[in-house]
Formats: C-alpha cells, sequence, structure tokens
C-alpha cells in the first residue's frame, strides 16, 4: 500500500512513514524523510523551547494546574500510568517524603553542588530510596542527563558519582 507525504507530496510506501494510532490509517501524515528534516534543527528547538519555559514559568505553571483541575479523569489516569511504569521511583520518593516528616531526613537550604536554588532529592539508585543527594533543579538536571549518557555506555553509576560531587 503507499499514502501521498503532506508535506513533500509524493506518494510513498506505508513503511515509509512513523506508526500513528490516532490517525484513521495508522500512519504518520509526513514521510520520514520530511520528519526527518523538520527536526534536523531539533536542538534549537528544545534550547527556545528551555528559554521560553524559564522566562513563563509561573504561566506555565498556572496553566498546568488548571489542566489538572480541567481534567480530573486524565490526571488520575495520567498518575495511574506513572505509577504503573515507575513503581520504584515513586516507592523512593515516599519514603523520602515520609523519613522528612518523621525527622529521619532534613532538607538543607541549598544545593549540595552550588550554593545557589532550592533543592530537591536526587536518587542515584532507587533500590536505595534514602541514599540521597541534595540538588537544585538546574543541577538535577545535569545529573540525571550525565546519568542517562552514561548508562548508555553501561557505567551508569560512575557517572553519576563523578556529576555529583558531595560535600
Amino acid at each position: 500500500m503507499s499514502k501521498k507525504c503532506s508535506k513533500c507530496g509524493e506518494v510513498k510506501l506505508l513503511e515509509e512513514f512513523h506508526r500513528k494510532s490516532q490517525s484513521s490509517d495508522g500512519r504518520s501524515s509526513h514521510c520520514k524523510a520530511c520528519r526527518a528534516k523538520h527536526y534536523a534543527g531539533s536542538d534549537d528547538v528544545q534550547a527556545r523551547r528551555g528559554k521560553y519555559y524559564k522566562e513563563n514559568s509561573d504561566k506555565m505553571r498556572v496553566r498546568k494546574v488548571r489542566q489538572r483541575k480541567e481534567n480530573p479523569e486524565k490526571t488520575r489516569e495520567d498518575d495511574a500510568r506513572y505509577r504503573g511504569r515507575y513503581p520504584e521511583r515513586v516507592k523512593a520518593r515516599k519514603a523520602v517524603y515520609h523519613a522528612m516528616r518523621a525527622g529521619w531526613l532534613v532538607k538543607p537550604k541549598v544545593c549540595s553542588m552550588c550554593p545557589v536554588g532550592e533543592p530537591e532529592a536526587h536518587h542515584k539508585d532507587y533500590s536505595r530510596p534514602l541514599d540521597i543527594v541534595w540538588l537544585c533543579k538546574e543541577c538535577h538536571v545535569v545529573a540525571d542527563r550525565s546519568f542517562l549518557a552514561e548508562s548508555a555506555n553501561s557505567s551508569s553509576q560512575k557517572a553519576v558519582d563523578k556529576a555529583i560531587p558531595l560535600r
């Protein structure tokens, strides 16, 4: 079977289109080549999105709260899907929450990597839920990115240890 790309107008085999379950024929409207051209500058797009989010974080937060209030069913479904997909993460976060409430863990006032920003708990290993490092949002993103980059190279724990010097 074949399909016409809505971007370049060429008729191509269905295999030349990404799968898309929401589409009536189960395929994307743009061919893989057109999508590749479109997303070639995606690093720039991600940088712009990140900049927009930083500049409009209050507006984005309000929008997210409104969406969650307006769509409680979808919110419950999304939350349930997350809990099903990442049970170890959920368990670790709950353990930190309860340890803080009980006074076993005390949240410091500053990040352990930089003296700026309000810290949040970073788990190097979710199987050890109370073994955490307190990092601000920016340092947390850096630590997670280095973890993901190194996990592709199979030495993930070493990458996180390198990225997070403890004081």
